[in-house]
């Protein structure tokens, strides 16, 4: 009975194993698909030109100015959440309209391949949009001679006070540049959504784009601190302390992938399943 017990752990053990390493496996293929293709450099490209573009039309004379300029001008919002969906955004009509899904499938498993998409077009679109500002910031320092900030950074609310991030805009700048990158993940994995129940290649390119114009329409009709826009580039939308406010922010901000994320699961599980796979 002893040594019946001890197998069965054993043989559960190698069953979590196993699910882990698939899916694993699944997330290292679709990393050299995106990675190791030409998308996610030229999704960096795009953010890179964008930022340029911002330097000269608006005349920007420090990082954070050109960082918040970048971000508040919704024509370059959206050529910034088409660069960070473009490593991923194709992925899954691209396996559906190419049958590919039933091979992969059989190599690992329908819950890896669902886990390893939704995983993979999280970190993909992040990876790009963090790495993208990163190589602006980069570019506008060099530009502004190393000027983070003006020389003084103000802001007003009932009392002009320093505020707490331009004592430290390194921590401020990689917390924006985290934040920014999570709230386009979140656009990405709401055009994944789409793209599974609309399996079509154009459908899937141009779904995030859809869903942050949707979401710019309606955005008065929500509270401030609910809106993807506002949680971007606005301090002090929860507390008056910056590091409380921004960690509340993103706590929102993976709020809204755990939601997208579970709907992608159910509806992508359910689709395959009624083809059989």
């Amino acid at each position: 009975m002893f040594r019946l017990i001890v197998f069965i752990k054993i043989m559960q053990k190698k069953n979590k194993l196993g699910k882990k390493h698939k899916l694993i496996g699944v997330i290292y293929e679709e990393y050299l698909h995106s990675v190791l293709s030409w998308k996610i450099p030229v999704g960096i490209l795009i953010i890179l030109i964008v930022g340029v573009m911002v330097h000269y039309e608006k005349q920007v004379n420090n990082v954070m100015n050109g960082f918040e300029a970048i971000l508040s001008i919704s024509n370059f919002n959206k050529l910034l959440i088409f660069a960070a969906a473009l490593p991923v955004s194709l992925s899954f009509a691209d396996d559906w309209c190419s049958g590919r899904i039933p091979y992969v499938t059989i190599r690992s498993s329908r819950d890896s391949y669902i886990k390893g998409k939704i995983i993979t077009c999280i970190l993909g679109s992040w990876i790009t949009t963090m790495l993208g500002l990163t190589v602006y910031i980069v570019y506008e320092m060099i530009a502004d001679k190393g000027y983070i900030y003006a020389k003084y950074l103000w802001y007003y609310y009932g009392t002009t006070y320093f505020d707490a991030a331009a004592m430290n805009p390194f921590i401020n700048t990689s917390i924006r540049i985290i934040t920014v990158g999570a709230a386009f993940a979140v656009y990405v994995l709401g055009g994944l959504l789409i793209s599974i129940i609309i399996p079509n290649r154009f459908v899937a390119i141009a779904s995030p784009l859809l869903i942050y114009s949707v979401a710019e329409t309606f955005e008065e009709l929500f509270p401030k601190y609910l809106v993807l826009d506002r949680l971007m580039v606005s301090n002090y939308l929860y507390v008056r302390n910056f590091k409380l406010d921004r960690l509340f922010g993103l706590m929102t901000i993976t709020g809204y992938l755990i939601i997208l994320g579970l709907l992608c699961y159910w509806c992508m599980d359910r689709r395959m399943k009624k083809e059989g796979i």
